[in-house]
Order: structure tokens, then sequence, then C-alpha cells
């Protein structure tokens, strides 16, 4: 008994769409940010046609998309353009970000994830935000550096001051990298 023509055909309609959605997913949805290469700002208004794309994002990780008030920030590479590794320690500096409400995470998905929000960080007194990215706890700040998989780091801001107020856009942290194992 043989395969037939059309379920051949079937099938492999099938996986050629399923890689396309991926390759979509990873190069759509994301863009250059204005002055700051590292990051890329997911786009989540629904007027823009990739929105999908970046709604694929979210649903691809487990995790909901957020409200069209928020902004989200992405970025796989350190200040030097390296992709961020499992085995090195990673200093995040910068200004607090400016929004009603913020969270860093890094890692893809549960169970690999740690996050830090507005609520549990520890600013300095100009309003600075310093963060270490480590596998071993850091002094201050900390975010437990994922043992496995795919490092990306996020910025969810919600309502961010900048946007109400039609200002220059928001600065974002820096990433340095301060050694590998």
């Amino acid at each position: 008994m043989g395969i037939s023509l059309g379920s051949t055909l079937l099938v492999l309609g099938v996986v050629v769409g399923y890689i396309s959605a991926q390759q979509s997913l990873d190069r759509a949805g994301l863009k250059p940010v204005a002055g700051e290469p590292q990051w890329q700002q997911a786009v989540a208004s629904p007027k823009d046609p990739y929105v999908i794309y970046s709604i694929g994002h979210f649903i691809a990780d487990g995790f909901l998309p957020p409200p069209t008030s928020a902004q989200v920030y992405v970025r796989k590479v350190d200040d030097d353009g390296n992709s961020l590794r499992n085995d090195c320690t990673y200093t995040l500096l910068g200004a607090a970000p400016q929004a009603r409400w913020w969270a860093l995470k890094i890692g893809s998905a549960a169970p690999n994830l740690a996050m830090l929000s507005a609520r549990d960080a520890i600013l300095s007194g100009t309003d600075q935000l310093e963060i270490g990215i480590a596998k071993h706890q850091t002094p201050g700040n900390w975010l437990a550096m994922p043992q496995a998989g795919a490092i990306e780091l996020s910025l969810v801001m919600n309502e961010p001051y900048a946007l109400a107020k039609n200002a220059k856009p928001l600065p974002l942290p820096a990433l340095k990298k301060i050694e590998c194992e």
C-alpha cells in the first residue's frame, strides 16, 4: 500500500508552514530601538501589521501578551555584541525605568526564568539601577542566570512616562560583561 501524492503534499505543506511560522516569529514582531542597537522592541500595537508575530513570541514562551499600554524590550547580546552566555556574569546599569510598573526577566520560559520588578528592586539615591546577572548570588539586585536554554533579557514597562508626555525616547540600561567561567 503506497502513500498517495495528496497525503505527501499535505504533510509537506504542514511541515513547510510550521517552519515558516517559526522563522517569522524569530524575525518579525521585533524592531530595532533607535540609538540602542542591542535592544529590540516587541511590536504590540494592534494597528501594526506584525502584531500577530509579537503575540506569537509571548504565546510560544507560555506568557499572555502584555496590554497595549506596555512597552517590551528584548536583548540577546551584551554591549559588545556578544551573545549572552550561561557561564558569564553581567551587570545591568542605567536609570531606573520611568514607568508606572516595570519588570526585568532573564530566560526564555519557566522553569528557567528569573524576574525582578519595580516592587523588588533596590535603587541608588540617584534613581540608578544596578543588577547583577549571574549563576551565583551577587550583592544588591540579582537575577539568577538560567542553567540551560536560550538566554534572553526582557524589560517590560507598563505605561512608560515618556510615552504619555511625548518626550524623547526612553533610556534603556547597558549590559556589561564582567567575567566568564
